[in-house]
């Protein structure tokens, strides 16, 4: 297992999400974040598992994808796909990025976060197709 710092830009980026979604689940699991554990399934921290204080970090999961379509630029200006997952009990959310062109995540550009939970919800913001410079 390897430890992940929560950051301030992830959980931010939780909330938002949370809210747009309007998916309670995620909503009661986001509301529990500040004493949530980390950790880093793969070593760029593309795949990261947070879990609430006494639930069990277990490797096999039923895990269920929270609806919404998501994307976000990584610091090299590739788009990124996130996508959330959450177990059936409220517990453990995965949040996974994928990069399409290759390569392991830089740095996720977290003010570039679009998207929309599901239809009729609100999106966040609107990406720039510039490069972050």
């Amino acid at each position: 297992m390897m430890t992940h710092s929560r950051s301030n830009a992830e959980l931010t980026l939780l909330r938002r999400m949370a809210s747009a979604s309007h998916d309670t689940r995620l909503e009661g699991f986001v509301k529990s974040l500040d004493s949530a554990r980390v950790e880093a399934k793969l070593s760029d921290r593309s795949l990261l598992r947070f879990w609430r204080i006494g639930a069990d970090p277990v490797d096999k999961l039923q895990l269920e994808k929270i609806s919404g379509d998501w994307m976000l630029l990584d610091s090299d200006g590739t788009r990124l796909d996130l996508l959330l997952f959450l177990d059936s009990g409220g517990n453990i959310l995965e949040m996974e990025f994928i990069r399409y062109e290759g390569g392991d995540l830089i740095e996720p550009v977290w003010d570039s976060l679009q998207g929309a939970g599901p239809p009729g919800s609100l999106p966040l913001a609107r990406v720039s197709n510039r490069r972050p410079s």
